[in-house]
C-alpha cells in the first residue's frame, strides 16, 4: 500500500449542542504521500475512534468520514458527525475521564484503514463538558432554590433562603431638602407648590384692642414635613370708622398661631381705602391641612365696619409651599 502522512492543521472550534447547533469537534487535515505531496482531490475515507483513559483504552466511540480532498488536498469534517460504527457521541462524560482521538485513514476511500495517530484531546475540546450549563439553575433542576425576598419586621431585615439578616436602627426616614418619601418611594419634590385664597370681601367686622380673624378663612394642604409656607396678600382694605383709635394693626396667621417672620400691615388713616401688601413665613407647620386667615386689632379704642378688599376689586392672599 502506498504510504502516506496526514498533516493535521487544527482542531477549530468546540459546537456545544445548546439547541439547535450539533455537538461535534471540528477537524481539519491535509493528506500528503510520502514524499510530501498533496494527495489532491480524491476520495479518502476516515476512521474515528474516541478512546476512553489512555492511547490504548476503550473506544466508547467510533465513525467514519468519506470525503474528498480538495485541490490542496485539505479536509473538513466534524467529529461526532460521521456514520456511527459503534457509541453515542452525546452521550460521553467529557468530565469523567481523559479522552484520546484516534485517526485512521484509507486513501483510497475504503475500509483498508492505517492508523495515522493518537491524541489526547486537551482543554479546548472540554468545552462539551460545558452543556451541563443548559440546566441554568445550577444542575439540581430546582427553578426556586436561587429565588430570595428580602423582607423587613420593625426594624430587623431579613433575606430569605439563609440569607441572614440585619438590624436597621433608621426605622424611618427623613426627606432632606428637594426629596420627598412618599409610601416609601423616594422622588425629586417639585420646586413650589401655589395655592391662590378666594374672594376675601366677605363681611364687615368691629375691631376691638384684642387680635380676631377677619375675612374668610384660606385653607391649604402642606405635603412635605421640611418645607415652608410663605404666604403674600395684597389688597384694598377699608379700616372702618375709628373710635377713640389712631389705627389698625394687621397680621396674617395659620391656625391661630403667629409667623416665623412676618411684615404685618398698619392702616392708619379712618374710613379709607388702602392698599396693603403683607407676607409671612411659618416654617414648623406640621404635614396637612390648616387655616389661614388676617387678623386685626386696634391701637387704641375701636374701629367699624372694617372690610378687606373694600369695593371687591379681587384682593388675594397666594400659598407658596417651597421645598
Amino acid at each position: 500500500m502506498k504510504k502516506i502522512i496526514l498533516s493535521i492543521a487544527a482542531f477549530l472550534m468546540i459546537n456545544v449542542a445548546l439547541a439547535q447547533a450539533p455537538e461535534g469537534i471540528n477537524y481539519q487535515a491535509v493528506v500528503r504521500d510520502v514524499s510530501g505531496n498533496v494527495i489532491a482531490n480524491q476520495n479518502v475515507n476516515y476512521q474515528i475512534s474516541l478512546l476512553q483513559n489512555n492511547a490504548s483504552g476503550n473506544a466508547v466511540y467510533v465513525e467514519t468520514h468519506n470525503l474528498n480532498s480538495n485541490d490542496f488536498g485539505l479536509t473538513n469534517f466534524v467529529i461526532g458527525n460521521g456514520a456511527t460504527v459503534s457509541g453515542d457521541f452525546t452521550t460521553i462524560d467529557w468530565g469523567a475521564d481523559s479522552y484520546f482521538v484516534k485517526i485512521e485513514l484509507d486513501e483510497a476511500g475504503g475500509s483498508n484503514f492505517t492508523t495515522m495517530g493518537t491524541s489526547q484531546l486537551m482543554s479546548v475540546p472540554y468545552a462539551l463538558h460545558a452543556k451541563t450549563a443548559d440546566n441554568v439553575d445550577d444542575a439540581d433542576a430546582d427553578a426556586t432554590n436561587e429565588i430570595q425576598t428580602i423582607s423587613r419586621t420593625g426594624t430587623t431585615v431579613t433575606l430569605s433562603n439563609g440569607g441572614g439578616s440585619f438590624i436597621d436602627s433608621l426605622n424611618t426616614y427623613t426627606a432632606g431638602s428637594g426629596i420627598d418619601i412618599t409610601n416609601n418611594v423616594i422622588s425629586t419634590a417639585p420646586a413650589s407648590i401655589y395655592t391662590e385664597s378666594g374672594q376675601l370681601n366677605d363681611n364687615f367686622y368691629n375691631v376691638t384692642t384684642v387680635f380676631q380673624p377677619v375675612g374668610p378663612e384660606f385653607t391649604i394642604n402642606k405635603t412635605n414635613e421640611n418645607s415652608i409656607i410663605e404666604i403674600t396678600l395684597n389688597s384694598y382694605i377699608n379700616p372702618g370708622i375709628f373710635s377713640g383709635t389712631s389705627g389698625v394693626k394687621l397680621e396674617i396667621r395659620i391656625d391661630g398661631a403667629t409667623a416665623n417672620f412676618d411684615t404685618p400691615g398698619n392702616l392708619k388713616t379712618s374710613n379709607s381705602n388702602t392698599f396693603v401688601s403683607m407676607f409671612a413665613v411659618f416654617s414648623n407647620l406640621s404635614i396637612g391641612n390648616h387655616i389661614v386667615r388676617v387678623y386685626a386689632r386696634t391701637v387704641s379704642g375701636s374701629t367699624t365696619n372694617f372690610e378687606l378688599d373694600s369695593g371687591g376689586w379681587g384682593g388675594r392672599m397666594i400659598a407658596k409651599e417651597t421645598f
